[in-house]
């Protein structure tokens, strides 16, 4: 389902993901207490499916729901596909395979147990607890405790161990794009539209000559509102706004930036996206209104200290500080938090001294008295909920609308949002 773009399937895993991050196991110290952690959540988990076993019936949704929520995370938190590069795959497919057998083992264990208990059987004739044959009981626990093993492997596999990699490829690594496929929904609206091209030489890191797709629906010379994607996305993720705005008299434009959706390369940084959107826009014309969602608002605001000059801005899920997602990362992806200072001395390097206080949303925003709506979703598992917060406090002419069970895409498609994104630019 997350496979072809399904809304509630992709809504559930950013939930569950959310849920996970904010629950106990991240927040231990150390690889260990976060393994042990682990197990003993899930070690929980397979006490609930053997006790349901004993129902005998009770399991089999619990397993089939354990086997859905193993489907669904098979993307990552930019909805990309963890089959597509063959270290991921392996790693998602050996976790998934280790928990699940354990689960299953356990859930067998007391279907087993509860068999003979309402049907008797001959190989249990023997002394009984509780009504339970004792030689069951004994099956229970021998088949329980050698799901260990599969779930000790399994979650030592899930504690991320420190990557071999210098500050410098770590940089490298940051740059490169997860890349969302365009889902067959987003591609019809793409190609029932106007569709070019337009060449762009990057003079930022990373540098060199690109292509950028372009698409356009409603008339030229109407008010232009351009819709930029975030890390990761595309011009399709916005074009549920599509439809509303031509309705109420606006042209529409959206592109892809290097390394996204239809355009090449691998690598991008938010002042590359920057300079693309200035080739856009000379192109496209004057925007009258901006939709910006995740690092798409961080874009904007970096063309608002150059050249851009708008009328209103909508942003959706924005990221308060490009320095707030520095620890994470590396905690993320197993680094040492001690190559901060390093990454930190190379990011100034690629992109200016002064490049923290650029990228800082909270700093920059209150020097414009642009009219906003600031859309963040309580569930947000890819940018806090307090980021949001925290650039609308700062910025006197936004206002902030809270949103709850959408996560950090779900805005893009949700009706209401939509609604109250085109009332206000069309005010």
């Amino acid at each position: 389902m997350v496979h072809t773009g399904n809304d509630f399937a992709l809504s559930y895993r950013d939930r569950l993901v959310a849920e996970a991050r904010s629950g106990p196991v991240l927040a231990q110290s150390n690889p260990l207490s976060m393994a042990l952690a682990d197990f003993a959540g899930n070690l929980r988990g397979a006490v609930v499916d053997a006790l349901g076993g004993l129902g005998v019936v009770f399991p089999f949704p619990l397993v089939a729901y354990r086997g859905w929520v193993g489907g669904i995370v098979s993307v990552d938190g930019s909805h990309a596909s963890r089959l597509l590069n063959p270290t991921s795959s392996a790693y998602y497919l050996s976790v998934v395979f280790l928990q699940l057998t354990a689960y299953t083992l356990a859930a067998g264990a007391g279907v087993n147990a509860g068999l003979s208990f309402w049907r008797g059987r001959p190989e249990y004739a023997g002394r009984k607890w509780l009504g339970l044959p004792t030689e069951a009981l004994r099956d229970l626990g021998r088949i329980f405790c050698s799901g260990y093993s599969y779930f000790s492997a399994g979650f030592s596999l899930g504690v991320p161990e420190p990557m071999a990699m210098t500050a410098e490829q770590a940089l490298d690594l940051w740059l490169t794009v997860p890349r969302l496929p365009i889902s067959k929904r987003e591609r019809r609206v793409l190609e029932a539209a106007e569709n070019f091209t337009l060449p762009f030489t990057s003079t930022v890191r990373p540098t060199g000559e690109f292509t950028l797709p372009v698409t356009a629906w409603g008339e030229a010379g109407r008010r232009l509102v351009l819709l930029m994607h975030g890390w990761g996305g595309h011009r399709g993720q916005l074009t549920g706004f599509v439809a509303p705005l031509m309705k109420a008299g606006f042209r529409v434009v959206a592109f892809d930036a290097p390394a996204h959706g239809d355009a090449p390369g691998k690598q991008a940084s938010g002042f590359q996206m920057a300079a693309a959107m200035r080739i856009v826009l000379e192109k496209a014309g004057q925007p009258y209104a901006i939709v910006a969602h995740s690092i798409g608002t961080m874009v904007v605001t970096v063309a608002l200290q150059h050249w851009l000059e708008v009328e209103k801005l909508v942003f959706s899920g924005p990221t308060r500080r490009l320095e707030d997602t520095l620890e994470p990362y590396l905690k993320m992806n197993g680094l040492p938090l001690e190559m901060a200072a390093e990454f930190r001395r190379l990011t100034e390097q690629s992109w200016g001294s002064d490049v923290w206080q650029r990228t800082s949303l909270d700093l920059v925003l209150p020097k414009f008295n642009t009219p906003a709506l600031i859309f963040h979703d309580r569930d947000d598992e890819t940018t806090p909920y307090i980021s949001g917060v925290g650039v609308a406090r700062a910025w006197p002419s936004a206002r902030l609308v809270t949103t709850h069970g959408l996560g950090h895409r779900g805005a893009l498609k949700d009706p209401e949002v939509i609604r109250q994104v085109v009332e206000f630019i069309k005010l």
